[in-house]
């Protein structure tokens, strides 16, 4: 169950979804200030790929988990076939942070770092709705 912020929490739960994603954004800035080879470039992509689910998540809050999940996999898929052409390194010239987002150049293995970020923090949330208690709208 995705919250809605109308838990007996006061919203608590709602707002779980924006720490998630600070985490997994703090994480990933460290990952790649790190710069540290083949693994903590895999591992940023793994966040990168949590941190669209989460946004997703927090932009789109109504929708199943596996919806969230489908839409994070399409645009990390979206963005790394995009790698294929020069458009992310022109627009990193001109902007370097946009590397950020769009990448430099396409590696098949992100594919694989991504579906593995995205499918962990996917089912980390599912597991974590399912262990708390559920409260019907009329009980007390």
């Amino acid at each position: 169950m995705i919250a809605t912020g109308h838990e007996a929490d006061g919203g608590a739960a709602a707002r779980r979804p924006w720490l998630h994603l600070a985490v997994v954004v703090v994480l990933g800035l460290a990952v790649h200030g790190a710069g540290s080879g083949w693994v903590g470039d895999k591992a940023g992509d793994a966040l990168y790929a949590a941190m669209v689910y989460l946004l997703v998540v927090v932009l789109w809050p109504r929708r199943p988990g596996w919806l969230a999940l489908v839409a994070a996999l399409s645009w990390c898929l979206a963005v790394e076939l995009l790698q294929l052409s020069d458009l992310p390194r022109a627009a990193a010239d001109v902007f370097p942070l946009s590397a950020l987002v769009l990448g430099a150049g396409f590696d098949a293995w992100d594919l694989v770092a991504y579906v593995i970020g995205a499918t962990g923090v996917a089912v980390v949330r599912g597991l974590g709705d399912r262990s708390r208690p559920r409260r019907s709208a009329t009980s007390s």
